[in-house]
């Protein structure tokens, strides 16, 4: 087709979609009488409404020519200086410009030649206006926004342009991390800045719609910049906050790159939102790490395309990059999912999860492959699932779970129960299938590890999820327990990928804290808990061994070695405790010697001084403790306000502040202590609100004012230190009501309840009248006695700390010390 004929094209698809359906026959036939003409633009009013985007002008580099006149190099526009043409797309052609004053690069985006229609200008003006609005060094500015006049096909026009920031030394997403070879942690961390771009854009009401390697540009110094805005529009389409006037994309019309565009924008769904955006983004990431698509659309005509993208999930990344840890694979999937209700919610949540990733933490991501692997397990052993379902209820039953809950936890424990039966079959069919061939061993060993997969995801699937439910700390140390008997029988298949032994690793220590880590929702079987830490640890001695210079030993190292002496502290064994702790302050002091304090190693350092500083306290070197405490508050404070929202960081936050506060008890410095409790409940208070499905605001709020009451113990202010326990029993009421089965509502409410006894103790010490000194007394008795009761039903369950074994002297004495007082008067 030649140019003339093109653009004489264009002009019939842009008045044609202008026009009511039913007026565009005779519009056409009056306009041409050249009926193949007639039919190709039929063909792409229709593709335009139903199918893809304009196809692109076949425009010479040099040149931008319509007939009537010429925007060539040299030309001044408004104040611009064409340089040369950068491109042509669907909406406008780009151009490098130079601006005479201020003197600068830019990139000069006018209206395409042929789209005169008042859409096509609605959505140009938008785009512009968008550009805008949104400020953010990741999304390319603009600088003006104007018109010039220009010859066109019917005489002069006047064609909009605006002025935008000129990407220096400009390559798109794939082709910069092509080009500069970069590793897939690096080509994680670029996207994460176009992630955050987008963010921005969501957040001031703005979807983008086209997000595609080609808007992705990256400058010559690594910086990658979002262009493009023309086919975006409000994150709420009935809205318009800004007061303009906003473009509306008509119900069914599709307008974008297909390749990228999800599947409900290929479907032409009108309530669009920005799952959509993430998508987009997923796509690009997808082709980062994987060098293909999601779907293979090649040679593909568009409807089929469009049909393979609408009824089909994704290509898994596995069978396209040999080796893709698990996790990226399902944050990948996750994105690009066919479901949109399947996919993140927000792109904030795609970047959080990357992050997670990028630092080896478990993310929210879960490869859907077990899910339908377990549907097609029941199937086959319906005997062994009805079975496993019997002795799950049989837990939940003992439990006293509400009945919404049991059957959502029975349902939840029973898969995981039957997945477990059928892992130790398939891992048993596997090894017998390892003496036929060599070709069977191998297909066997495929079959284990996928088996063992299934395994992990069990554990970081169910486990988390459910905490946050009612009555579910029995249920999920159940789940737990199940799942990581079968993770350890498919040890040798886990312990042949490094990435594999992390998450194995992860596994014991999450089911350890589960059974008895007293900072935590906990079922209180501390031998458990010490064999599950324990195992955690062997498998880092294998890690040790295999891979000597990984660098994330360290890391678990410390961590590990800090649970440990956890447990040896809870036991009373404060010595031990102290020499475990300085080895994991070694670990991470070590780490932090090799290079520069990232987010990760500063969050283990701040763990180690935190431990560490506890057992100095103990010991009686308040002084070095202190030191301790305020290295670790510095280190928390910096991440809470370098690193991106979380209730993790800002809980972290606030128990830093309590061990300063604390310390500063301890080294004789009250005032400063009240202000750093102060602070502390402060955030926890917070998070209790900003984070109402989370139970640790309340956790972090009982610990503080247990803590708390103590300086008000000692400067004799009892009714301050009634008011915190009162405030403190509240949120205790609140926990029990989430789970009564968590040992830790016992624990406190046996502290606090002391904290009362002492108060009432000391204020009855103080008063003059006898009749008001013995009902104080009588009262303190009560205090004392409901405190002794919360710990007698503790060592009834077997969850009672060593070191807590002498709370029943103590209380005891302070019974007696009432008694003799009481007898006396």
């Amino acid at each position: 087709m030649d140019l003339e004929r093109e653009r004489l094209l264009l002009r019939l698809v842009e008045e044609g979609l202008d026009r009511p359906a039913v007026d565009r026959d005779a519009f056409l036939t009056a306009a041409t009488d050249d009926a193949a003409l007639r039919r190709e633009a039929v063909a792409l009013i229709e593709l335009e409404e139903h199918g893809g985007e304009l196809p692109e002008l076949a425009v010479p580099a040099d040149v931008l020519d319509d007939g009537r006149g010429a925007v060539a190099p040299g030309t001044v526009i408004d104040g611009f200086e064409i340089v040369g043409s950068l491109g042509t797309g669907g909406m406008g052609r780009v151009f490098e410009a130079r601006q005479l004053e201020p003197a600068r690069h830019v990139a000069l985006k006018t209206l395409r030649v042929g789209l005169d229609s008042k859409e096509a200008r609605r959505r140009f003006a938008f785009e512009a206006e968008v550009l805008a609005r949104l400020r953010h060094p990741r999304i390319a500015q603009v600088f003006a926004v104007g018109t010039f006049r220009e010859e066109g096909l019917g005489g002069p026009r006047d064609v909009p342009y605006f002025a935008m920031e000129f990407v220096e030394g400009a390559r798109d997403l794939l082709n910069f991390a092509s080009d500069e070879q970069l590793p897939r942690e690096d080509r994680i961390r670029l996207f994460l800045g176009v992630c955050d771009a987008v963010q921005h854009g969501h957040d001031r009401g703005v979807l983008h719609r086209d997000l595609k390697a080609t808007n992705l540009l990256v400058d010559r110094d690594g910086r990658a910049k979002v262009i493009d805005f023309g086919i975006a529009r409000p994150v709420d389409p009935t809205s318009d906050e800004s007061g303009s006037s906003l473009p509306r994309t008509l119900t069914g019309a599709m307008y974008g790159t297909p390749a990228s565009l999800s599947p409900e924008q290929l479907l032409g769904e009108g309530d669009v939102d920005v799952r959509a955006d993430v998508y987009g983004l997923g796509v690009v990431l997808y082709r980062l790490i994987c060098d293909a698509a999601p779907h293979d659309l090649e040679g593909l005509s568009l409807p089929l395309a469009a049909r393979l993208v609408t009824e089909h999930e994704p290509r898994r990344p596995s069978s396209l990059v040999a080796g893709i840890p698990r996790d990226l694979e399902a944050i990948l999937l996750q994105s690009v999912a066919l479901d949109r209700e399947a996919r993140y919610a927000s792109v904030a949540a795609l970047a959080d999860d990357l992050r997670r990733f990028l630092a080896s933490e478990p993310v929210s991501a879960r490869n859907p492959g077990a899910l339908h692997g377990l549907a097609l397990l029941a199937r086959r052993h319906r005997l062994a699932f009805a079975a496993s379902l019997v002795a799950v209820l049989a837990v939940l039953v003992g439990a006293g779970a509400s009945a919404i809950f049991g059957l959502r936890a029975a349902r939840d424990a029973t898969r995981a129960r039957q997945a477990g039966i059928e892992l130790r079959v398939a891992a048993e069919d596997a090894r017998r299938a390892e003496g036929v061939a060599v070709a069977a061993a191998s297909e066997a060993e495929r079959a284990r590890a996928d088996l063992a997969a299934m395994g992990m995801d069990f554990v970081f699937e169910f486990a988390d999820p459910i905490a946050r439910l009612k009555g579910a700390t029995e249920v999920r140390a159940e789940l737990l327990r199940r799942g990581v008997e079968h993770l350890r029988a498919m040890e040798d298949v886990l312990l042949e990928d490094v990435d594999q032994a992390y998450r194995l690793c992860r596994a014991y220590m999450k089911f350890g804290d589960v059974l008895g880590l007293a900072t935590e929702a906990n079922v209180g079987d501390h031998a458990g808990r010490v064999e599950a830490h324990d195992r955690a640890w062997a498998v880092l001695e294998v890690v040790g061994e295999k891979w000597p210079d990984e660098p994330r030993l360290p890391t678990y190292r410390s961590s590990i070695l800090s649970r440990r002496g956890s447990f040896l502290l809870d036991a009373g064994d404060r010595d031990g405790a102290m020499a475990l702790f300085a080895r994991a302050l070694e670990e991470v002091r070590h780490r932090e010697a090799e290079g520069p304090l990232d987010s990760e190693v500063a969050d283990d350092l701040a763990l180690a001084l935190a431990n560490y500083g506890a057992t100095l306290g103990m010991a009686g070197d308040d002084a070095a403790a202190l030191d301790a405490f305020e290295e670790c508050l510095a280190l928390r404070r910096a991440l809470l306000l370098g690193g991106p929202e979380s209730a993790d960081g800002r809980l972290q936050y606030g128990h830093a502040l309590a061990r300063v506060g604390a310390a500063k008890l301890r080294n004789g410095l009250q005032q400063d202590s009240i202000d750093r409790y102060t602070d502390a409940l402060a955030v926890f208070d917070a998070l209790v609100v900003d984070y109402p499905d989370l139970d640790v605001g309340l956790r972090g709020g009982i610990e503080t004012r247990i803590a708390f009451g103590y300086v008000f113990l000692e400067t004799g202010e009892a009714e301050r230190v009634e008011e915190l326990v009162d405030d403190a029993l509240v949120l205790v009421n609140q926990l029990a009501q989430r789970d009564s089965a968590d040992v830790s509502v016992d624990r406190s409410t046996g502290a606090l309840l002391y904290n009362t006894g002492q108060a009432r103790l000391g204020r009855a010490g103080r008063m003059e009248d006898e009749e008001d000194e013995a009902r104080e007394l009588r009262s303190a008795r009560e205090a004392f006695t409901a405190s002794r009761e919360a710990f007698e039903r503790l060592r009834s369950r077997g969850a009672m700390l060593t070191r807590e074994a002498g709370y029943f002297d103590t209380i005891d004495g302070k019974l007696a010390q009432i008694e003799a007082a009481l007898a006396g008067r």
